[in-house]
């Protein structure tokens, strides 16, 4: 799979990058010192699944600008055909290639562009919110690290797991297994904290369940397609 093009926006000391176009062999860039080439080369590194993108890249000078970076693949049509097989989604490729368009927002949200969609056959009305998702834990996750902190000797053997929109069955996991190893602790916690950290390990559960429940064909088809694009590798040095 190549990378037909990329594009960063608001990415440290980049407002737009503008349409950006590899070579097939080797790419050059070139520019002043302080231009932004290191810059660009972080914010592809930052688009490899499993990564966030670095806080550090928000913008010092518009922190409302959260970063958002944008890659056009070319997929071969094999790929496509296997992706859609595992997810269930019945669609006839009928070009060799197609092309792809992923965008990923600060700090960890995969986004598929609305031509791809339509290009692909999804036709989701009301595809799965991730950002509104997120928003809504964000609360949760911060009364109970407060709790984890303030009911340290109690809670101390005990991970805090985070809530990862982008693998929601193992994020509802993860709190199931917490609501389990802080039921037996619970009595030891004084109120208000032993009903606030019930309550709010449960509100995670519930969330993450719901999602998972609504998720579309499209988010399935985000989080396979993860698995084919190349990751991008930064070296610091040629040390």
């Amino acid at each position: 799979m190549n990378i037909k093009k990329f594009r960063v926006w608001n990415y440290k000391s980049i407002i737009d990058s503008e349409d950006c176009y590899p070579s097939q062999g080797v790419t050059v860039l070139a520019g002043k010192n302080e231009a932004g080439k290191t810059s660009l080369l972080e914010a592809l590194e930052d688009f490899n699944p499993g990564q966030s993108i670095r806080e550090k890249a928000i913008p010092i000078q518009s922190e409302d600008n959260k970063p958002r970076i944008s890659i056009w693949f070319d997929c071969p049509k094999g790929d496509l055909e296997e992706i859609f097989q595992k997810i269930g989604h019945s669609h006839e490729v009928k070009d060799e290639s197609v092309e792809i368009h992923l965008e990923k927002h600060y700090p960890n949200i995969y986004v598929l562009g609305d031509e791809t969609s339509e290009k692909l056959g999804f036709s989701d009305s009301n595809p799965v919110d991730l950002t509104a998702i997120e928003e809504q834990a964000k609360t949760p996750l911060e009364t109970i690290v407060a709790i984890f902190n303030s009911q340290q000797p109690h809670l101390a053997n005990i991970t805090n797991p985070s809530f990862d929109v982008n693998n929601l069955p193992e994020t509802k996991t993860a709190f199931e297994k917490l609501r389990s190893e802080v039921e037996p602790i619970l009595p030891n916690i004084p109120d208000p904290d032993q009903s606030a950290l019930k309550e709010h390990i449960q509100t995670l559960i519930n969330l993450s369940t719901k999602a998972i429940q609504d998720s579309s064909v499209k988010d399935k088809f985000v989080k396979e397609f993860q698995d084919y694009f190349p990751n991008f590798i930064l070296f610091s040095s040629f040390n």
